[in-house]
């Protein structure tokens, strides 16, 4: 059914063009379940996409590039919390995290502690120690 949308087939250098001329989500079905909604402001919401991504410096907190982050919380040395922009709706979602050594590789550790509907909280250790890695980042499914 219609309500609004349009599909055009062969009219640009794409095989097909799908869209609609409000700010209005455009949702793929099977056996009547949405398996991809695609937002007016064009995030991709399913569950085989990212809920979040982010990579970013922890000495100054500084976004290198994202998707669906705002801003980075800093809550101590080697422990930050990339904020989402579009909240998850649960606290039920996978993260993981990976950084770059600061002071030496002897056990380096960076990984995700928590999740919760704002954002996942990160944390960045290094032979017991924590630091404020330069080179961090973090990858979200679920949500």
């Amino acid at each position: 059914s219609s309500s609004g949308g349009t599909i055009q087939v062969g009219t640009s250098p794409y095989a097909a063009v799908f869209g609609n001329q409000g700010n209005y989500p455009t949702q793929f079905t099977t056996n009547g379940t949405t398996r991809m909604t695609i937002t007016g402001d064009g995030r991709g919401l399913s569950d085989f996409t990212a809920l979040c991504w982010c990579s970013w410096n922890m000495s100054n907190s500084s976004i290198k590039d994202s998707h669906n982050i705002s801003s980075i919380q800093d809550n101590g040395v080697g422990r930050q919390r990339p904020i989402m922009t579009n909240s998850a709706s649960d606290a039920n979602y996978a993260g993981v995290a990976n950084g770059n050594a600061v002071n030496n590789w002897n056990g380096v550790e960076t990984t995700v502690l928590g999740v919760n509907t704002s954002g996942p909280d990160v944390y960045h250790q290094e032979a017991g120690s924590t630091y404020d890695a330069t080179n961090v980042f973090v990858i979200c499914f679920g949500g």
